[in-house]
């Protein structure tokens, strides 16, 4: 052999998926005593070779008796054994290729998830002028020592309970007066984040009483998703126009109104909206889901209400997208997603690279009928994050349970709903510790209760009636009494149903307020922050959203 190296194999042993490896190194020598030319230096192999990548200070021409360096990293992409791949290393003589065998496993991260936040927070909803200092409690995923629970962006002192479980101890101005908080949780580095903002109010109890009013988006609007883009603290919405291919930006002015603002192009029928920092950036970023050409498209925000689109990522394994859900599956600290495909029955999971890109990882195995929704919770305590899918043919749930590595198993089995199922909403109505399951019913107008047991398991559903076809669910107490209340978006009544908590995981029967036309999903939030929860829907029929504001 003219040309040896130091050793025939690279062995990088275990490697964080998403985390470079330190450099290692292989001296090339020519052992001859002419020179040989050095045709290609390369990274080879079956299937996960693109895992490594070389540089070197190798000359095109490697005198007799000179040597050169090839280092080589190992970047695991997902959770693997690779010994398929070498250094492949080709020159001009008969000995040619030299080669060195490159191993590694890709393993579960080290660093620290992006928790997410579950309902209720608890108290649900805070009385203002309280004088004595408040405690909150927080439940969700991926929670850590260091995590520190934050007030509309600002950090308060936190008690970590559980990976599952924070207190945090507010300040007496916090509740001084009427308001609502963003509430959310910070992971430090390595990786972490923020999480998911649930909104607390600060109020009164007051009967439910709501005024609407109407501002115009894009033809067909089908979905959106309410944060605060512009980092103003007013609440904004982000609104998917399904028959115009576009996304419209409504920045709130803290009062209830709703300037237009930008006009984001899409894929092909835009249907479902989500954000998230995708980027790590601290700014919100939205993905969008394009049923028809089965596309997601990213629009990384700039934190002053504007976003740029990132290259359009192909969901491969993946037709007529019709429900997203963003959550850290893995635990790595950057942000996942989980999509429904209706026409082939079956959801995808793809793995974030925390630069606002993703990279399709699996399609679990679990029997769906044409999925209409998809949700996020923690429903066997384990402190990952599982999945709750609707099949609206099939009129059952089914729950996928995570591992925490970015994939899920449907040992939680399947629950018998009523017609067509439309929509999950998740939280612990009855104040057990355990999450619980609503479910908005299209085809038989109504809305399933189903308590958790804190197993995966779920017991038999309470049933209420909602207004005609309910196409989604959301969840909030809108009228400041401590208890969890249901909002549904009637598509076939023109209306939303509010059905009010009493407690113990009970409701009352519905109240119904007028939308403008064809509502196909919902968001609550403060829209005018006086304190009280506000309610937001797209009008399919009339190009519009309606805000229904206290």
């Amino acid at each position: 052999m003219d040309l040896t190296a130091s050793t025939n194999t690279l062995n990088f042993g275990n490697v964080g998926v998403l985390t470079r490896s330190a450099p290692l190194s292989v001296t090339l020598t020519n052992v001859s005593n002419v020179p040989i030319a050095l045709t290609s230096i390369s990274i080879g192999g079956v299937a996960d070779y693109a895992d490594f990548a070389q540089r070197n200070n190798c000359p095109n021409v490697l005198l007799a008796n000179a040597t050169c360096t090839v280092q080589i990293v190992f970047t695991p992409t997902r959770l693997l054994k690779s010994t398929g791949s070498v250094l492949l290393v080709r020159f001009t003589t008969a000995d040619s290729p030299l080669t060195v065998s490159l191993l590694g496993n890709g393993v579960k991260s080290a660093n620290n998830a992006v928790p997410y936040i579950t309902q209720p927070l608890v108290p649900a909803t805070m009385v203002p002028g309280a004088s004595t200092t408040p405690s909150l409690q927080i439940s969700g995923t991926g929670f850590t020592s260091h995590s520190v629970v934050r007030w509309n962006g600002k950090n308060r002192a936190t008690t970590f309970v559980s990976k599952r479980a924070l207190t945090a101890a507010l300040l007496a101005s916090d509740v001084s007066s009427s308001t609502t908080a963003a509430v959310t949780v910070a992971n430090p580095t390595p990786g972490g984040g923020v999480s998911n903002a649930v909104f607390l109010p600060v109020t009164s109890s007051t009967p439910l009483s709501v005024s609407r009013q109407d501002w115009p988006v894009g033809n067909n609007p089908s979905a959106l998703v309410a944060a605060d883009f512009n980092q103003d603290g007013n609440v904004d919405l982000a609104v998917a126009n399904t028959g115009l291919n576009t996304v419209s930006i409504l920045l709130g002015n803290g009062d209830g109104t709703f300037p237009s603002g930008a006009t984001l192009n899409t894929g092909d029928s835009p249907s479902a909206i989500a954000a998230g920092d995708f980027n790590g950036d601290g700014r919100v970023d939205l993905i969008v889901a394009n049923t028809a050409d089965s596309t997601l498209t990213i629009f990384t925000g700039d934190g002053k209400g504007g976003f740029t689109p990132a290259p359009l990522i192909s969901a491969i394994g993946a037709t007529d997208v019709v429900s997203i859900v963003v959550a850290d599956f893995d635990g790595d600290g950057r942000l996942d997603l989980a999509v429904a495909n209706q026409s082939v029955s079956t959801i995808s999971i793809f793995l974030g690279n925390g630069d606002a890109t993703f990279r399709i990882t699996s399609t679990p195995a679990l029997k769906l009928n044409r999925p209409s929704a998809i949700s996020v919770g923690d429903f066997n305590g384990d402190g990952v994050p599982d999945l709750a899918i609707a099949n609206r043919a099939g009129n059952t749930i089914t729950i996928a349970q995570g591992r925490g590595d970015g994939t899920f198993t449907g040992l939680g089995g399947t629950i018998i709903t009523g017609a067509a199922p439309a929509s999950i909403g998740i939280a612990d109505f009855n104040g057990d510790g355990f999450q619980d399951l609503a479910v908005a019913n299209k085809g038989s107008n109504s809305i399933s209760i189903f308590p958790g047991n804190g197993n995966g398991t779920f017991k038999n559903a309470i049933s209420y009636s909602a207004g005609a076809a309910p196409n989604a669910i959301a969840i909030g107490d809108l009228n400041g009494d401590g208890f969890l209340d249901l909002v549904t978006a009637n598509g076939g009544s023109d209306s939303i149903s509010v059905l009010l908590g009493t407690g113990g995981g009970s409701f009352q029967a519905q109240t119904i307020f007028s939308t403008n036309s064809g509502p196909q999903s919902l968001v609550i939030a403060d829209f005018n922050r006086n304190g009280k929860l506000d309610v937001a829907v797209p009008d399919s029929a009339v190009s519009s959203v309606s805000v229904l504001s206290q």
